[in-house]
């Protein structure tokens, strides 16, 4: 008639063990599934930026040499603005935009459909045509005719 005490050791079931590792795993996947997708997407991101980085750097370079340029010279696929009788030369190979300063020749990193000159009134357009996402993209750059040229002309005529 000896009852004896029962001894009971508060632990886990191995049940409640597999649900509990169950639902950690669902966790540590979601988690992990969210961190990769964040990851993409900060890639993407910089891609972007770095892209739009470059666009507005060599906008503002040849907005630069147009405005400050006391000639622009124009042929086809090329342009060359003087500055202080120095020439920066623009010229499109392969559907790319080059610069050349200084027998520096650089990559802009740009596709470029074309590159022309329109006349208008009181000078010219220089038009650049990107493709920009599939989409084509103009850059008109103003270009005030060069005086020294117009001079010559009066002189060449009244000589004459």
């Amino acid at each position: 008639m000896n009852k004896g005490k029962q001894h009971t050791v508060p632990a886990f079931t191995i049940f409640e063990v597999t649900v509990v590792l169950a639902i950690m795993s669902v966790v540590v996947s979601m988690v992990a599934f969210s961190t990769q997708s964040l990851f993409k997407q900060m890639k993407v991101t910089e891609d972007i930026h770095a892209e739009l980085n470059n666009f507005y750097k060599v906008r503002s370079m040849l907005w630069y040499d147009c405005v400050m340029a006391d000639s622009i010279t124009f042929q086809e696929n090329e342009f060359l603005a003087f500055t202080n009788g120095v020439p920066v030369q623009y010229r499109v190979e392969e559907d790319r935009l080059y610069r050349n300063q200084d027998g520096q020749d650089r990559d802009l990193n740009l596709d470029i459909l074309s590159l022309e000159k329109m006349d208008v009134d009181a000078g010219s357009d220089i038009i650049l045509t990107f493709d920009w996402k599939g989409e084509p993209l103009e850059w008109r750059f103003f270009n005030l005719p060069n005086l020294a040229d117009g001079v010559n002309q009066y002189f060449d005529t009244r000589d004459g």
